[in-house]
């Protein structure tokens, strides 16, 4: 009886939950004096920023601001209209009058910078815009980085062409990759992901140095580099950009961007990228009958979704697969001579030849809404709301190998999900508090033959088979005063199965403006990875 009582309890609760939060949000339609609806009209609170914009039907949702009740409709070419709205208004329809005044067109124009230092935020951010990237346009992300004061590029070895970064001094493997704060390029894959992401498919990436967010992970310990793709929003239908160097080498990137809704609450981009060495000219300056860089093919293919609701919720989900080729070594070298290059160790004139296989597969899936209350602040006429958020991501990568005698194949599965909840006490101050896990399976095996075992018919194999499962939790604590203090700290707990350890994550910042041109920073914190002993040193094989 009790526990009838009990659900009948919470059944009211919720019930009241959901009839406090619609009785938060005002819901109305814009027309014009025709009665037509007004496609891009804008609704907000007055002496506030808080606002909203009208879908394709001139519906609008958008939720109460404490102590504001006037509001405001404004659209292109018609008077703006201000109305009281008292508590437990229904739905609402404004009307706009015609202001007979006719408009001519207006063209805005403006430059963007290449590459910039943020003055706002917690950390200095090293910011490389579209129009930096466009500086670079055969570019993939490793050689985006040229122009860069942060970033250090350089190849890790001949034999495998893997391009490398390096940031405070440490190899790229200690730089935290993100694609819109989701963590990639982690496992096997991690010494060529830079090379599966072209520059062209950006439109911004922003450089830190340093720790940063434990939200993130614990796996940024030099620096951490997030890029943003481009959207599925862009008002850029078809983008093409065509690349042909001195030694022949051709490169191609399509993107297009495209509403699948006529409301446009729901989009989509599909983004393209084929490369290529056309093998007409050996790679061998220095004529020692070895390619200085192995011959490659690339496809790359992504689709990402976006669906955005007018109460704030928003649902992004995506995949991207991507197929590689690598063949080194002699400059002559075929991949038909693998049978031939066996036979001829015990020669005179041996072989030597490399080839690198690599396919990998991704798919994500983000959740974002705002709940509760929102927090306004009088000085800033501006608001901030708390949040839930869920990320979901499967990552697949193959590799197939070989180095002369040596042969590596290599394959990992890895799921990972992250459950955060933003809190705004006020519009200063607000609290981080998540869960998160990472479960990888690795399947690897080393063939490390010498000419002897092929002479005597062995075949030595090392099997490194591992599940790495990881689980923690985290909680940052932000306050912050616009344009004179920031403090940031934050502190994560992770177990991982692999090494039966339980590792805890320390992590803090502060900036201060002394002055409207000097700028304060310090950060301090912890941070490590777990290494994969052939892929982050791959080139040892050869």
């Amino acid at each position: 009886m009790k526990i009838n009582q009990a659900k009948i309890y919470l059944a009211s609760a919720l019930i009241l939950l959901c009839g406090a939060l619609r009785a938060q949000e005002i819901k109305g339609v814009v027309v014009d004096s025709d009665e037509q609806p007004l496609f891009g009209a804008s609704v907000y609170w007055a002496g506030t920023t808080v606002g909203t914009s009208t879908g394709l039907s001139g519906e609008f949702a958008l939720h109460r601001v404490k102590g504001r009740d006037r509001l405001v409709a404004s659209f292109l070419g018609c008077t703006n209209d201000t109305l009281r709205v008292e508590s437990g208004a229904g739905r609402l329809v404004i009307r706009l009058e015609p202001d007979g005044l006719a408009v001519e067109d207006v063209v805005i124009e403006g430059t963007q910078r290449g590459n910039f230092v943020k003055s706002d935020g917690i950390a200095k951010n090293e910011m490389i815009s579209f129009a930096g990237l466009c500086k670079m346009a055969c570019c993939n992300l490793a050689e985006s980085f040229e122009n860069s004061a942060s970033v250090t590029v350089g190849y890790s070895d001949a034999i495998s062409g893997a391009r490398q970064i390096k940031m405070l001094g440490l190899a790229g493997t200690y730089t935290q990759i993100l694609d819109e704060n989701r963590p990639i390029m982690r496992g096997l894959s991690a010494p060529y992901g830079l090379s599966y992401t072209p520059g062209m498919w950006l439109n911004s990436i922003q450089v830190s140095k340093g720790v940063a967010s434990v939200t993130a992970g614990h796996e940024a310990i030099t620096g951490q580099i997030n890029l943003e793709h481009r959207k599925p929003t862009d008002d850029e239908r078809l983008f093409v950009n065509l690349y042909l160097d001195d030694e022949l080498r051709p490169e191609a990137n399509i993107s297009t961007a495209f509403p699948v809704t006529r409301d446009k609450k729901l989009s989509s981009v599909i983004m393209l990228h084929g490369s290529m060495d056309t093998h007409v000219r050996d790679m061998d300056h220095n004529d020692d009958g070895f390619l200085d860089l192995p011959k490659s093919n690339q496809i790359n293919v992504a689709n990402r979704w976006l669906y955005a609701a007018d109460n704030g919720l928003q649902v992004r989900w995506g995949w991207k697969y991507v197929r590689e080729n690598r063949l080194g070594g002699m400059a002559d070298y075929k991949k038909s001579l693998y049978d031939q290059m066996l036979q001829s160790v015990t020669t005179d004139k041996p072989l030597y030849g490399s080839e690198i296989r690599n396919r990998g597969a991704n798919a994500y899936f983000k959740l974002g809404m705002p709940v509760g209350p929102a927090v306004y602040d009088d000085e800033e006429q501006d608001e901030m709301r708390s949040n839930i958020a869920f990320v979901a991501d499967f990552d697949h990568f193959n590799e197939d190998s070989y180095f002369g005698l040596n042969t590596y194949r290599g394959n990992e599965n890895s799921v990972s999900a992250n459950l955060m909840y933003s809190h705004y006490f006020t519009y200063r101050s607000s609290l981080i508090v998540g869960v998160q896990t990472h479960l990888q399976s690795f399947n690897e095996r080393l063939w490390n033959r010498l000419p002897a075992d092929l002479a005597e018919g062995r075949n030595p194999l090392t099997n490194m088979d591992r599940n790495e499962n990881e689980v923690g939790a985290y909680a940052e604590y932000t306050y912050s005063i616009k344009d004179k203090f920031s403090v940031v700290a934050g502190v994560r707990g992770d177990y991982n199965t692999w090494y039966d350890k339980y590792y805890v994550t320390p992590r803090g910042h502060l900036r201060w403006n002394i002055t409207p041109s000097t700028t304060f920073r310090a950060s301090a914190g912890m941070g490590y990875r777990s290494t994969n002993v052939v892929t982050d040193n791959i080139g040892i094989l050869a």
